[in-house]
């Protein structure tokens, strides 16, 4: 093994490092001497620091096994280098207030059988902490994908542009605002010169009102390419958006994707629906997408206001019965606003399940003349582009949930990628969201 030198680590060990010693250090110190002679106080012991540094090494060899791509670390933890963490930690763990629960992440990782390629684990409940952790992430992800897309030519120096997909929902719309505020100079150093030009795609059409406006695809990918341009300079990010009735017939749907500001979308995400006819040289499922964020959806909960998902809430909306629709397809959530069942099968609204007469516009008369019809909520992503993208290694579906209360995502997360299909490459959660998983 090799002599240690803190500052010659990769980044992501530094990390490691530093998350670990500190959460070794919290648990020694937090260790209580039982009584003695009877006397009830309880003292804490001396710190055996040769104790916690091999307490941190083994939970640094664990920690980099479980995440794919990690540098290998063969260095020797001793108690030599206790003081060189100390100094470090104060410093340098500050400028990562978020603390990462890596343990958690194996044991949910093992719980779904590694259908998931890295999970993230955000320890504590408190949102903003979560939502900073999971911009963190995604910036890095954005990373480790833009700077392996391959040159446009020999003769050009500029590489292909990397297209990113946003999904409407309150949890991106919170990893977006927060990746917003980030440093991403201080995040990736140099390397984020590397980083290509960027496409940011909206990929639905969500609810205008003033509840819902921010959350709206079409306002986070404008977010996210200012946010790249004041990073990077002006033209370095792209910002497109939809402009599609809210709810649109399955069989109509190539009608709504060849719109003008629709095809301009579509074109990337699924280049196969855009008239005249689907080409034969290209695959139903073809995609140009390279990363897309994305939330999950719950039924209703137990809290006080009975509400579900936005996808539950547009769909009650507009004159489907949901009670009797989850019933009767087994639905347990949804996924880029798709109902999904408990096996990940994509359930579309049929009009069996109407309650009044559905059009693009609303549900506000009386039903008539029920027939066989299939509806979706316009999206330029289906998801079978989703599970096309998480067996593609160059590409990433990023999922992020959080429990809210008297809620629980966990049955449609493990639906979106633990069952027969696996929509999600990367999953970062909360502490709550985890342990609902761990015990499902």
């Amino acid at each position: 093994m090799s002599r240690f030198f803190f500052d010659k680590q990769d980044e992501l060990i530094k990390r490691v490092l530093l998350e670990c010693f500190a959460q070794k250090l919290e648990e020694h110190l937090g260790k209580k001497e039982p009584p003695k002679n009877g006397s009830k106080r309880r003292s804490p012991p001396p710190l055996d620091r040769r104790a916690v540094m091999k307490d941190v090494g083994d939970a640094v060899n664990i920690t980099l096994k479980n995440v794919k791509g990690a540098p290998e670390f063969d260095q020797k933890l001793d108690v030599r280098q206790f003081e060189t963490f100390l100094k470090k930690i104060y410093p340098n763990y500050l400028k990562f207030p978020v603390r990462l629960d890596y343990d958690a992440a194996v044991r949910v990782k093992q719980r779904m059988r590694d259908t998931v390629r890295e999970i993230t684990v955000v320890a504590g409940t408190d949102q903003s902490k979560f939502a900073q952790a999971a911009a963190e992430c995604f910036i890095k992800q954005l990373y480790e994908v833009g700077v392996d897309k391959p040159e446009k030519s020999k003769q050009e120096e500029t590489k292909d542009w990397l297209n990113v997909g946003i999904v409407s929902g309150s949890t991106i719309g919170s990893t977006i605002r927060a990746a917003d505020e980030l440093d991403w100079r201080e995040l990736l150093g140099k390397n984020v010169e590397q980083l290509p030009k960027i496409r940011v795609l909206a990929l639905n059409v969500c609810l205008t009102t003033h509840k819902y406006l921010s959350d709206n695809a079409n306002i986070l990918a404008h977010l996210l390419s200012n946010k790249i341009n004041k990073t990077l300079g002006h033209g370095h990010a792209e910002a497109y958006g939809l402009s599609a009735p809210l709810l649109v017939e399955y069989s109509k749907l190539r009608e709504t994707d060849n719109a003008p500001q629709n095809k301009d979308v579509v074109q990337w995400t699924e280049p196969n629906r855009l008239m005249p006819s689907p080409r034969p040289d290209l695959a139903d499922d073809e995609t140009k997408l390279d990363i897309v964020l994305t939330g999950v959806g719950e039924l209703p909960g137990l809290d006080p206001s009975g509400e579900g998902s936005i996808f539950y809430k547009l769909s009650d909306e507009f004159g489907f019965n949901m009670k009797e629709m989850v019933n009767v397809e087994r639905i347990v959530g949804d996924i880029a606003f798709s109902a999904i069942t408990s096996g990940g099968e994509w359930v579309p609204l049929r009009d069996k399940y109407r309650k009044t007469e559905v059009s693009e516009m609303g549900a506000n008369s009386q039903a008539k003349n029920v027939g066989s019809k299939e509806w979706m909520f316009y999206s330029a992503v289906r998801l079978r582009i989703l599970e096309k993208m998480a067996c593609d290694d160059k590409k990433r579906v990023i999922l992020v949930a959080r429990k809210a209360p008297g809620k629980s995502k966990a049955p449609a997360i493990f639906a979106s990628v633990a069952r027969g299909h696996r929509y999600a490459t990367h999953l970062i959660i909360d502490e709550d969201t985890a342990l609902e998983l761990r015990q499902a």
